[in-house]
């Protein structure tokens, strides 16, 4: 909340505080999911789910922000390259998540177990 909150102080520029706090989330999700600060791991996934789920909030709410009183002329371009990077990053991180916790879950369940035994052990 530290962050988020040095973040918010940074600029007056809405766009760039939004497009910062974005960077910053993605930073915390990726530390996060190395680090794993919880012993318990239930735990660490829905923390991780919930910093995504603030992620998206956050790129699609740069849709909804009144831009009567902003001068865009010199930053759209810089905005929609980031926002672009910015999806692509998170699409790839939720999509090697999701399949890495398939691949940890079937390789560690009994069945795959037993699989990988019968098959290694069998005699032809």
């Amino acid at each position: 909340a530290f962050f988020i909150a040095m973040v918010q102080s940074f600029s007056h520029n809405i766009y760039l505080q939004m497009y910062l706090s974005m960077f910053l989330i993605v930073g915390l999700i990726m530390a996060e999911s190395i680090v794993r600060p919880s012993i318990h791991d239930q735990v660490n996934n829905v923390s991780i789910a919930l910093k995504i789920a603030m992620l998206m909030f956050l790129i699609f709410a740069t849709s909804f922000i009144d831009v009567e009183g902003i001068d865009m002329a010199p930053h759209r371009v810089l905005f929609a390259w980031l926002l672009v990077n910015l999806t692509i990053i998170v699409a790839v991180f939720v999509f090697a998540y999701v399949f890495h916790a398939l691949y940890v879950r079937f390789w560690t369940s009994q069945a795959a177990k037993g699989i990988r035994t019968s098959c290694t052990t069998r005699d032809v």
